[in-house]
Parts: structure tokens; C-alpha cells; sequence
């Protein structure tokens, strides 16, 4: 689209209505899988449709790992996928191979327009599995990752947690709300898109 647009530019081709093109501008943090991470620590990989995207990069590195057999050991993964129905949920049938060959360790995955579903949003399966979570996301070499929209997806997860938390661990809400401070440990790692990007007119060129 961009190639086409600036050919027209290029050519003094009167356009009448210049396309709108927004430009989100991505800012740094810890959403990070290197070697490292993959063999000091266990992760909790928590996404919702096409924000599984970074996971598939992160199981892929793992798996080159896992064959290579350069590490002694590796940290467990548990995923946590959810999506409209399985057809929409992007190369499910890699993600169950890597459970089968044991790149996964557990899988969960949710399906919101499925009526039969066992679960349809990706905090029911957390919340199903309250006890396993909190255990396995408090053990100190655990970092969690959310790849989500940066609004009610990833506040509603990050409410599910503390809830979970609270549940699990007998503590009030608001020291379950401690969590805020594993974001800045790097323990509970965030890759968020497209947060208030329609309020930020200084990154939409016309």
C-alpha cells in the first residue's frame, strides 16, 4: 500500500484523498525470550487471538534449543491461548505439536463463540486453574508474558491474576495489587499494542 502510494507521489498523480496511515510507536520494555530466559527461567505465555504471534517466535527458539541439546536443562512453558473458535486461532496444530514434544508443558486455550466450550476466555482457564498458577507464577524463576490489546484484554487479565492471588494466597486486594510491582522486576512482562493510538494525534500523518 505504502509502494503504490509513493509511486503516485513520484509521478505527480493528483490524488485526491491521501490515505490516512497510523504509526504506533512501540516502546521499550522486558518482552524479551533470549537463550537465557529460556534456560534460567519457567514462563506463563498469556495471549488472546493473533497476539500469539511472539509466543510461536519464543516456542520456536525453545524447540532449536531442545534439539540442538547445548542447554543441560530448560524452564517449563505453560500457554495460555484463546481466540473466537479453534479455525481463528493462528497454527494451533504447530502449538499442539510442540506440547506433544514437550517444547509446552501445558497448554490451555479458550474459545469465546464456541457454545459447547469448556471455557471461552483465556482468564476463565486461569481462574480454573487458580492454584496451579499462583504456585507456578510465584516460584522465583517464573517470568509471565501478556501480549494483549493494552486495554480491557490485558486489565481484565491482569485482574484475574490478582484475583487469583488473592483466592489462592488468603490476602486482601489490595496487596494482590503488589503485582504492579513485578512489572517493574521484569517478573510480569507486557507487550501491549494499539493503547489510546486513536487520542495520540501526533503519530497519525495524513
Amino acid at each position: 500500500m505504502l509502494n503504490t502510494f509513493a509511486t503516485l507521489c513520484l509521478k505527480n498523480i493528483n490524488i485526491p484523498e491521501p490515505p490516512k496511515i497510523v504509526v504506533y510507536s512501540r516502546q521499550t520494555n522486558h518482552f524479551c525470550f533470549t537463550v537465557k530466559e529460556a534456560s534460567e527461567h519457567n514462563h506463563i505465555l498469556i495471549c488472546v487471538g493473533t497476539a500469539l504471534a511472539p509466543f510461536l517466535g519464543f516456542l520456536e527458539l525453545k524447540e532449536q534449543l531442545l534439539g540442538s541439546k547445548a542447554l543441560e536443562s530448560l524452564g517449563d512453558t505453560w500457554l495460555f491461548a484463546g481466540a473466537v473458535n479453534e479455525a481463528y486461532l493462528p497454527h494451533r496444530e504447530r502449538i499442539l505439536a510442540y506440547e506433544e514434544a514437550g517444547v509446552l508443558q501445558r497448554y490451555y486455550e479458550a474459545f469465546s463463540r464456541v457454545p459447547n466450550s469448556s471455557h471461552h476466555y483465556v482468564q476463565e482457564q486461569i481462574a480454573a486453574h487458580a492454584a496451579e498458577f499462583v504456585d507456578f507464577f510465584f516460584d522465583e524463576k517464573t517470568i509471565l508474558y501478556v501480549c494483549a490489546d493494552g486495554g480491557s484484554i490485558s486489565k481484565s487479565i491482569e485482574k484475574t491474576i490478582a484475583n487469583c492471588i488473592t483466592q489462592i494466597r488468603h490476602i486482601t486486594s489490595e496487596e494482590a495489587l503488589l503485582i504492579k510491582a513485578y512489572k517493574g522486576s521484569g517478573k510480569y512482562r507486557e507487550d501491549l499494542w494499539l493503547k489510546s493510538i486513536y487520542n495520540i494525534k501526533k503519530n497519525i500523518l495524513i
